[in-house]
């Protein structure tokens, strides 16, 4: 399993280089953070200013040569690069970033193991979280759905158990970017819904803590249950703008692949095909 993480990444691509110009530092040094909320998604790095410490330099000036020296381009990720006045460094998504993100997404399952709950924390927690369930539940009854409407056309829409992915036959590739090359997800609903799931995966392999999984997987349902009411993807939208709709169902997809992860194998609860 590969679950595409921006901060890991960014982490790795920094040690890399600070490592190239002589430099050891432990990986878990190296500060990187998303700035909530943002659109286009940005991350901060502080990292010049922790090295200026070390080196008695200008942290400005170690920042600069950092992002001269990155290339992401070489693996198969666009994002701009800029130094701002702190000597932090700032990443900045471009709507292709997104788009091979969300690709990652839609063919990777972040899990394949199968989960049948059965302790009493187990039903406590299941009180607590129903609304999460219920939106995982909903998420998969939207596909399906759209399965039948023949929006979309899943590789098996009858399974009896939630899957870690629903597979997708048509429309393959999803029309994530418009004839203009932008992303088609460019409401605010689903932007912001898009962030709390990037967010999500950072932690993935970095938190533990039952609270932080509970809290992140109500901010997640919560940020669908936001894209589903002012987000339409039946009646006009269907018609008019399909592409968007299929669109805004991949999205869906995704949101049914993290809730799933989140709810079985970080908080060890079922996550339901129907409610």
């Amino acid at each position: 399993m590969d679950i595409p993480r921006v901060q890991y990444f960014l982490v790795n691509q920094l040690h890399q280089q600070i490592q190239d110009s002589g430099v050891n530092i432990d990986p878990l040094d190296i500060p990187v953070y998303p700035l909530k909320d943002s659109w286009p998604i940005r991350y901060h790095s502080a990292i010049a200013l922790k090295l200026a410490k070390i080196n008695h330099q200008n942290p400005i000036e170690i920042a600069t040569q950092i992002v001269h020296s990155l290339s992401f381009p070489n693996q198969g990720v666009e994002m701009t690069m800029e130094v701002i006045p702190s000597g932090m460094i700032a990443f900045e998504l471009t709507d292709h970033a997104v788009v091979t993100w969300l690709k990652q997404m839609t063919q990777t399952p972040l899990s394949a193991s199968s989960f049948s709950p059965t302790s009493t924390q187990t039903i406590s927690l299941n009180q607590n979280l129903f609304a999460v369930q219920y939106s995982h539940a909903r998420c998969c009854s939207i596909l399906r759905l759209a399965d039948r409407d023949r929006l979309i056309t899943l590789a098996q829409p009858h399974l009896q158990t939630t899957p870690p992915l629903w597979l997708l036959i048509k429309p393959n590739p999803i029309p994530w970017l418009d004839v203009n090359g932008k992303l088609q997800l460019n409401h605010y609903s689903e932007q912001q819904l898009i962030w709390q799931i990037i967010t999500a995966l950072d932690a993935c392999y970095t938190s533990s803590e039952i609270q932080y999984w509970q809290n992140k997987a109500h901010q997640i349902s919560d940020a669908f249950q936001a894209f589903y009411s002012q987000c339409r993807i039946w009646g006009e939208v269907k018609l008019k703008t399909p592409k968007k709709a299929q669109a805004r169902l991949g999205l869906i997809l995704v949101t049914q692949a993290i809730l799933r992860y989140i709810l079985q194998e970080k908080l060890a609860i079922i996550a339901p095909l129907e409610l």
